[in-house]
């Protein structure tokens, strides 16, 4: 397992970690035991959750679990988003970010996961009704309190990372982004990755395989079966399209040619960007869990990611399709 210098610290964080979204909903807390103690076994040490997870079912599962871990991983949590609805007409609303809120979030993340400590809270989303120096203080309140470890925000947009960033020496609390980032849906290049450099802050992706679709496993002229993540998502309606199949299949045709799977192809280019810290993903059971782990077992084939990064940047599609999507950083 490849680990990186994380959180402008000392500290090393492994280059893949385990997002609890399914814990609690999907996965029962039997199977996710067994993915948490196979993934710290292959040296996996950063572990993701949220409130807005099952309900903090997520946490609470993650916690119990990770107690006898506690020592040798990093914890990261949020605050900022709780979903509204269930299905196509679910949504994200965003929960104020205010001095009371964020005390009492953390407060409440701190007993769901039995520990004393997170290693790092994260603004889920962007809060314009509160200022965010009064969001930064209660954060750096919580620091100095030792409730939690590093600061991290998740999918902001441009503007609002220049703004956060204007307010001088109270904004260096930051020291990470999480933000969906992967081969197909990379609008983070073109908006953010500048800011990244710039501020030293790590970079934490998710939707490593955009939400199933660069596993390969679905076709143009099949339906979405229902009830699924994927059926229920907006992205997806927008995925469907026979220019983003094509694309997919050039990738799988690389994967074919160097005799691995598409999946490989997909996580291994995301984790040799020196700006990319960790890739955070979501397995259901252990069987998902050890066919990704296993490729890092591999020794990496350079002229594979360079095949690849050419395939990138030449296709006509998959050159332009960052700059003409809408702005996805909040949509499922």
């Amino acid at each position: 397992m490849i680990h990186k210098k994380v959180f402008k610290s000392n500290k090393n964080i492994s280059c893949i970690g385990i997002g609890a979204l399914h814990f609690g909903n999907f996965t029962n807390k039997e199977d996710a035991k067994k993915i948490i103690d196979y993934s710290v076994d292959e040296g996996v040490n950063y572990f993701d959750t949220a409130p807005m997870y099952g309900n903090s079912n997520s946490e609470k599962i993650l916690g119990s679990i990770l107690k006898k871990h506690r020592k040798n991983v990093m914890i990261g949590t949020k605050i900022g988003l709780r979903t509204i609805g269930s299905g196509k007409s679910s949504r994200a609303e965003i929960i104020k970010l205010n001095k009371k809120n964020i005390e009492t979030s953390i407060d409440s993340s701190l007993k769901s996961l039995q520990t004393d400590y997170i290693d790092y809270y994260q603004l889920h989303y962007s809060d314009d009704s509160t200022p965010i120096t009064e969001t930064l203080e209660a954060l750096e309140k919580a620091k100095q309190n030792g409730k939690i470890l590093n600061v991290g925000i998740c999918n902001y947009e441009k503007k609002d990372l220049i703004e956060l960033f204007n307010l001088g020496n109270i904004s260096n609390i930051v020291s990470g982004l999480h933000c969906h980032y992967n081969i197909l849906e990379r609008r983070l290049e073109k908006e953010l990755l500048g800011i990244i450099k710039d501020k030293k802050i790590s970079l934490l992706s998710y939707q490593v395989f955009a939400r199933g679709f660069l596993t390969g496993k679905y076709s143009l002229n099949e339906k979405i079966q229902e009830n699924t993540r994927a059926f229920n998502s907006r992205r997806f309606e927008r995925f469907f399209k026979k220019d983003m199949f094509d694309a997919v299949n050039k990738i799988k045709k690389i994967s074919y040619d160097y005799n691995c799977s598409i999946k490989e192809v997909a996580i291994t280019w995301l984790v040799n960007k020196n700006y990319v810290t960790c890739g955070v993903m979501g397995f259901r059971n252990l069987e998902q869990t050890k066919e990704i782990l296993k490729i890092f077992k591999k020794k990496i084939n350079l002229q594979m990611l360079e095949e690849v990064e050419n395939l990138v940047i030449n296709d006509s599609f998959l050159s332009n399709y960052i700059y003409s999507i809408p702005n996805p950083f909040l949509e499922t």
